[in-house]
């Protein structure tokens, strides 16, 4: 009979051979990426990524709300289309203002603006999604509730943008503006070196170039979710 080692080790090759087989144009699993001062992620790409204190754990990357990051050292291209980025993490604390950044600059407008922060706010129970490309702010939320972890994070339909938690969307918000194609690097744990710091761990990160369905944001929770209960 196996072992409970074992069968944990079993069903983390297959979920991440899951993962690998939806195609993410960046897929960080910093639960087992340990790597300092740079880390690469597991995806078709390779990215390698600049770690600024984010210290390692068997969980994850704590962020203690004092700038910790980590930043894509090459640019991550997606289009106006459609995309979909997702976290799992668990906060720890307020810090850095009313909320949190956990992606930072996945895509921007024609007027430089940056429209699509994954955020948690000061209360913890709303996930926040930011969207500005004509100096005006449009939120997207969804509901949480106390779980240690969530997962947490975005999807773009191209004309619509939602929040997203445990596989749930908010209620839409239209991005005002219009959005262009945008190659950056991406950041997580927080805006700039004195606004929205993350305060928690980020366990896993992963950003799609589409806007994923009900199946596939259900699949992909049901699917990962073992990990965090």
């Amino acid at each position: 009979m196996a072992d409970k080692l074992s069968i944990i080790a079993a069903k983390q090759f297959a979920t991440e051979r899951y993962i690998r087989s939806t195609h993410p144009v960046l897929y960080l699993p910093l639960y087992r990426l340990d790597g300092s001062p740079s880390i690469r992620s597991q995806d078709a790409f390779g990215h390698v990524c600049t770690v600024t204190g984010a210290t390692w754990g068997t969980t994850g990357r704590t962020f203690g709300g004092n700038g910790d990051n980590i930043v894509t050292a090459s640019a991550i291209t997606l289009t106006p289309s459609a995309f979909t980025a997702l976290v799992w993490w668990k906060r720890l604390g307020n810090s850095g203002g009313a909320t949190s950044d956990l992606f930072h600059s996945l895509l921007r407008g024609i007027n430089g603006y940056s429209p699509n922060n994954v955020s948690i706010n000061k209360g913890g129970t709303e996930v926040r999604v930011s969207c500005a490309t004509d100096s005006t702010t449009r939120t997207a939320i969804v509901a949480t509730t106390a779980a240690p972890f969530h997962l947490v994070g975005a999807v773009w339909t191209g004309t619509q943008l939602y929040a997203v938690a445990d596989g749930v969307l908010g209620t839409a918000t239209a991005a005002p503006g219009a959005l262009t194609s945008f190659t950056h690097v991406i950041t997580l744990g927080m805006f700039d070196a004195d606004n929205y710091l993350a305060n928690g761990i980020i366990s896993e990160a992963l950003v799609y170039p589409r806007a994923f369905n009900i199946v596939e944001r259900q699949r992909f929770y049901l699917t990962t979710k073992w990990r965090y209960k």
